[in-house]
């Protein structure tokens, strides 16, 4: 069991900082990429399709990291609801990548990397899937035979409202920090289309003249 548990917080700690860290470091490309945007011959569709992409990533590495932080919060409070989410999304990224597999094989492509890949990431979630179930599991059994939680079904009561509303203050404030996020991302994108924009403007003025 304290194997399991030690290999629970790995596992959780390492999604927090690395999906922290590329949060950042894709941030940071894209203030990059903004700040440089007027001395660089890229059209429109292409900027659009490189934000759409970074923006992709920050979604689900924001994802990872409050799905890793509940994780946390349940194995050290020994509350297992709270890592209810994180199973349901390995068990999504295994579904995800048995289908990119299988679609490589209907459409008859040669992506002998790509099916490695796949493989070796649906083998990493599987393991990470059963050991967090395991754990779920275990802390599942152990409120059910607590005797005292048992007999105080107000306190039972009151401790899944808190729950409740602390998932429901966290959820409402990751929301508003990936809304905030997301306008300052579109604010960004349409300077740096502005910038683009005079820059070509003044080209053709320049080649005109």
């Amino acid at each position: 069991m304290g194997i399991q548990v030690n290999a629970g917080y790995f596992i959780g700690y390492w999604d927090v900082y690395s999906g922290g860290a590329t949060i950042v470091i894709s941030l940071l490309f894209m203030a990059i990429g903004a700040a440089n945007g007027g001395n660089q011959i890229i059209d429109d569709s292409s900027t659009v399709a490189i934000a759409i992409a970074f923006l992709i990533i920050i979604l689900y590495c924001a994802i990872m990291v409050a799905v890793a932080g509940f994780l946390i919060k349940g194995m050290k409070n020994n509350r297992p609801m709270l890592m209810i989410p994180f199973l349901v999304v390995t068990f999504m990224k295994i579904v995800a990548y048995l289908c990119g597999i299988t679609a490589t094989f209907l459409w008859s492509v040669k992506a002998e990397t790509l099916r490695l890949v796949c493989a070796i990431n649906i083998v990493i979630e599987s393991v990470k899937f059963v050991l967090i179930y395991n754990l779920y599991r275990n802390l599942r059994n152990e409120e059910r035979i607590d005797p005292e939680a048992i007999m105080q079904v107000g306190l039972i009561y009151e401790k899944l409202h808190a729950e409740k509303k602390y998932l429901s203050l966290l959820l409402e404030q990751s929301c508003m920090f990936l809304f905030q996020q997301f306008i300052c991302f579109l604010q960004t994108l349409q300077l740096q289309i502005q910038k683009h924009n005079l820059c070509s403007k003044h080209k053709k003025q320049k080649q005109l003249s």
